[in-house]
């Protein structure tokens, strides 16, 4: 928890997770691009997982509207921490989206842009896709990424696992700067979407 260690970044990426994080994120990643300059865009990396258990409560208790996966989630939570932000195009799989092999990525216009992605499984017949498939997508489809500044941005209790596996499949696999940060305490347990760790 606290700031970023510098103001210069060419992406941030926000790891999706359950419902409240796939809105209290955002809600830091705004803060984040009103302090700091990033150059390329703000990723959002999410997944076709279906929201379940007390996500379901959540939901109304938060009246969200109908919100059936962690990329609907992680959708309306991009809408809520930038309001000014509208989607202005989507691309993806067709057809059962909650399928592992299932894929899409959704752009909201403005400055710097911000994309939400779901990424598809590198073993569908096994698995949804996990944290790795999801970086190993988006570094693909992004092309080089060497010398390239990146803030990987989390909750805290999740950093040292998805920290690691930024660096070592963005930093000593595509050559990229990697830096982790996680939601600062007053988004995380004091508003609308607080998030609890024993």
């Amino acid at each position: 928890d606290g700031p970023p260690p510098s103001n210069d970044y060419d992406h941030i990426l926000l790891l999706g997770g359950l419902l409240r994080a796939c809105f209290v994120r955002p809600l830091y990643a705004a803060t984040l691009v009103n302090q700091a300059n990033v150059s390329d865009s703000v990723v959002c990396l999410a997944s076709f997982r279906a929201l379940s258990g007390n996500e379901l409560t959540q939901i109304h208790e938060f009246a969200l509207g109908p919100l059936r996966t962690e990329f609907e989630a992680m959708m309306a939570g991009v809408g809520h921490a930038f309001p000014d932000r509208r989607p202005e195009e989507q691309i993806g799989s067709t057809g059962d989206v909650t399928a592992n092999d299932s894929w899409a990525l959704s752009r909201f216009g403005g400055s710097p842009p911000i994309f939400v992605i779901a990424a598809p499984s590198r073993e569908p017949d096994m698995r949804r896709a996990n944290t790795a498939d999801t970086y190993e997508w988006w570094a693909d489809r992004e092309g080089t990424l060497r010398s390239r500044r990146f803030l990987v941005v989390t909750s805290a209790i999740y950093g040292p696992y998805q920290g690691a596996e930024a660096i070592r499949i963005l930093g000593l696999k595509h050559g990229a700067s990697i830096e982790i940060a996680g939601v600062r305490l007053d988004l995380s347990d004091g508003g609308r979407f607080p998030e609890e760790f024993g």
